[in-house]
């Protein structure tokens, strides 16, 4: 008889489609289904439409005072379905998935919360309540290694945390991959760096992601006889501070607003020869390694999305001192020298990197590997 599984979620977001597409025809035989309730709390999230799955089943989410969660109907499903095993979105806010997770491994369930674990080390209360929530589930998928390490330090079980990295890419996206009107694309291209090498972003300009740096670095390897184009594609309350820095610093800036569609990211990523996120590279990573680009961020423990893991300095990328204009301008200088001395073998990587362990389909190989390993662990 074929394994039954049950993932357990908040909703179903769209950008989880490709990899719960990916689980429904594993090669392990496990059957999965799908339970979730209709929205999250700001209702700001695009869900799948439920009919673009097998199985799924409706749950009544309801939102409590201070960021807690129940959701009415999970406990019945559970106990009428009986699956073999429960994944979780393990958010420990979640009041119903306390509940769930008891009642399943009292029917003999294997329970696993899928969670980014960890952002920093915890002490008192907090650690406390995470650690006994963590405790219910028979271990932990987590988007990233710094999650596992955090969570070693905090005193969970190694052998019971396994990464299954974070997924790029939903077929749901349908406008990032529609074809955009010739003249609003070129409109866009013109906005673009002609020549010379360039380095920049696609992200938000907030204060936080420290774009300064990447302007500050500009300059200096303008001081070192190695100018650079500075490409920051977005938008954000920072705008015109960078433009001001740029234009004081004599740095050649370009701001062509933000970039939606798959075909202006291509416009942007053939431009780029170096992806600069000097903190919090999420998102970007992937959508720059993708396109053979490496990427440069720092070395900060625990302010890092779980995405900067696909960052393996001098593989796909350079970590560099957090902080420090002159460490972030020698680590562009090196990594130009890298892409002028073998350019197809730097963007192999990349792509590499994305293909072996952050696409729908890898990540829900890592997920039934997880499944398989514990199918007889007590």
């Amino acid at each position: 008889m074929k394994q039954q599984a049950m993932l357990v979620s908040e909703l179903l977001p769209h950008y989880r489609y490709g990899v719960f597409k990916a689980l429904e025809v594993n090669d392990s035989g496990t059957e999965w289904s799908f339970a979730a309730g209709n929205s999250d709390r700001a209702k700001s999230i695009p869900t799948i439409e439920r009919n673009l799955l097998q199985t799924t089943f409706a749950l009544q989410n309801r939102h409590l005072p201070k960021g807690l969660l129940w959701q009415s109907g999970l406990l019945g499903t559970v106990r009428r379905r009986r699956p073999d095993v429960l994944v979780f979105t393990g958010d420990v806010s979640h009041l119903s998935t306390w509940a769930a997770t008891v009642l399943a491994r009292f029917q003999g369930a294997k329970v696993f919360f899928w969670t980014i674990g960890w952002h920093r080390p915890e002490r008192g209360l907090k650690k406390f309540t995470r650690m006994c929530f963590y405790s219910l589930a028979h271990g932990l998928m987590l988007y990233g290694e710094t999650g596992k390490r955090i969570g070693n330090e905090m005193g969970y079980p190694n052998k019971r945390m396994w990464v299954i990295n974070n997924a790029l890419g939903s077929s749901l996206n349908a406008a990032s991959a529609k074809d955009m009107d010739p003249a609003t694309l070129e409109a866009f291209r013109q906005k673009l760096p002609s020549g010379g090498t360039t380095i920049g972003v696609v992200v938000r300009q907030n204060a936080s992601k420290r774009l300064d740096l990447v302007i500050r670095a500009a300059a200096e390897m303008d001081r070192r006889g190695r100018p650079v184009n500075v490409l920051l594609v977005g938008e954000g309350p920072e705008h015109q501070a960078l433009k001001s820095l740029a234009r004081e610093l004599g740095v050649a800036l370009f701001m062509p607003g933000p970039a939606y569609s798959q075909q202006e990211l291509d416009l942007v990523y053939d431009r780029l020869s170096l992806t600069v996120l000097p903190c919090q590279a999420g998102l970007a990573v992937m959508q720059s390694l993708e396109r053979g680009v490496p990427v440069i961020t720092d070395d900060a423990p625990y302010t890092q999305a779980p995405e900067s893991d696909a960052v393996r300095d001098g593989e796909t990328g350079a970590r560099y001192t957090a902080g420090s204009v002159s460490a972030l301008a020698d680590a562009i200088e090196t990594w130009l020298g890298r892409l002028e001395a073998s350019p197809a073998t730097v963007a192999q990587r990349c792509k590499k990197e994305i293909e072996e362990g952050w696409t729908p389909t890898a990540q829900a190989q890592l997920i039934e590997t997880v499944l398989l390993r514990n199918e007889e662990a007590p």
